[in-house]
């Protein structure tokens, strides 16, 4: 369960019938996930559909397969994790969890200059142009277990990988970004690619693949109505 959870907002007030307020939706967009990671040659793969609240920034993940459940936080870290065939939810506080560290929650909106790392206490330490590439390196404002620089690289103004490098200068992990779409006012990659290096010869590859998004009115309203039943039992 908490590898599926380690491994992964938009739209217009709407006018209505009665006293019933709706959700707002000028500022929700959704899609499709798939995630497909490798380890040690085994293969497994999670399905999902993602919400991304950006005016609320917060994301709300619905699980489908292999497991069903439905993952909902915030920039604060606050985490909630409901499974609907129990009806329990856990709660969380995690800043990893944080719906400000979702790839497509920095895309839309509009942070592809430093991929949210200035939100997290980085800083920009230098910058230069290497054949068609921009590249920028970043320090942690605190010393971190084996992070000591992160390097992003841009080309035609669009990230195109973020790299994490140790203190001896190695590799720990790169993710790619492909596939670009203009999608509401945003380039948002439909393609993101995480490889973690645990040792010269062994890695972890994870997969994501976004489609179908879907902005505003077009949102299924299962997603948009969705909320944790009151009585849901709370458990650790």
């Amino acid at each position: 369960m908490k590898k599926i959870l380690g491994g992964c907002i938009p739209l217009m007030l709407l006018l209505v019938f009665a006293s019933f307020t709706p959700p707002q939706t000028n500022s929700m967009v959704s899609a499709r996930l798939k995630v497909q990671k490798v380890s040690n040659g085994k293969k497994v793969v999670i399905e999902a559909d993602v919400l991304y609240h950006i005016d609320k920034k917060e994301i709300s993940i619905h699980y489908s397969y292999p497991e069903e459940f439905v993952f909902v936080s915030n920039i604060l870290g606050e985490t909630k994790i409901y499974f609907p065939r129990k009806n329990e939810v856990m709660l969380q506080n995690n800043d990893v969890l944080s719906a400000d560290t979702d790839i497509l929650f920095l895309f839309f909106n509009q942070n592809m200059s430093e991929m949210g790392l200035k939100n997290l206490g980085f800083e920009l330490v230098s910058s230069e142009n290497k054949e068609n590439y921009h590249i920028t390196r970043w320090v942690p404002p605190h010393k971190i277990e084996n992070i000591a620089e992160v390097e992003l690289v841009f080309e035609d103004y669009i990230p195109i990988y973020t790299s994490f490098i140790s203190q001896k200068h190695e590799t720990v992990s790169k993710t790619y970004y492909s596939d670009y779409r203009y999608f509401n006012d945003h380039f948002i990659p439909l393609q993101v690619t995480e490889i973690t290096y645990l040792s010269a010869t062994d890695s972890i590859v994870s997969r994501k693949n976004y489609s179908d998004l879907k902005y505003g009115t077009q949102i299924r309203s299962d997603l948009v109505n969705f909320e944790i039943p009151f009585d849901a039992k709370a458990i650790k």
